[in-house]
């Protein structure tokens, strides 16, 4: 009945702990190494100026399914898998990733010239729909990247903040 698992309960009342105790089994994504092709999307605000079909094979990636309403920027070329996919949640954006920024999976990628350029394009668009936004820049010197985050405004001071009363 109990498919091997043992729960001790000393009386009725600790029934409901040992409920939420179950445990769960959820498979995980499958990562996929090896040799991967890949395209990217149509939107000319994810690509600006990068040449679409300069974008070298991944060597490695997590196996996902775009969510409903996603923008699909970058996919493999066989199976459509997304790897890189935004879409609007809440009063923001989520951009995900399925390969690693820097690490085996994107090392074809290092010497790319549009790999930096698609980073900051990803970082400003999830970026975009915040109240007080940011400039990106993403830069690469040598084989590192370098991140600034500019807050675009003035900072308040907590005087300036409205009140728990509604008053601006």
């Amino acid at each position: 009945m109990g498919r091997g698992r043992y729960y001790n309960a000393s009386d009725r009342f600790n029934l409901p702990e040992i409920m939420l105790k179950q445990p769960s089994t959820a498979r995980l994504p499958a990562y996929r190494p090896g040799v991967v092709e890949v395209e990217g999307g149509r939107s000319r605000r994810w690509w600006g100026e990068i040449d679409r079909e300069t974008v070298p094979a991944l060597a490695g990636y997590v196996e996902t399914r775009a969510r409903p309403g996603a923008e699909v920027v970058l996919r493999t070329r066989r199976d459509g898998h997304p790897i890189l996919a935004s879409w609007r949640h809440g009063l923001g954006r989520v951009t995900a990733f399925t390969s690693e920024p820097a690490g085996p999976g994107t090392e074809s990628w290092r010497d790319w010239d549009g790999y930096s350029e698609l980073l900051g394009r990803a970082l400003r668009a999830t970026a975009s729909l915040t109240r007080e936004p940011f400039a990106w820049t993403l830069r690469r010197e040598g084989r590192d990247f370098r991140l600034e985050a500019r807050r675009l405004g003035r900072l308040r001071h907590p005087s300036e903040r409205p009140s728990s009363r509604g008053e601006r």
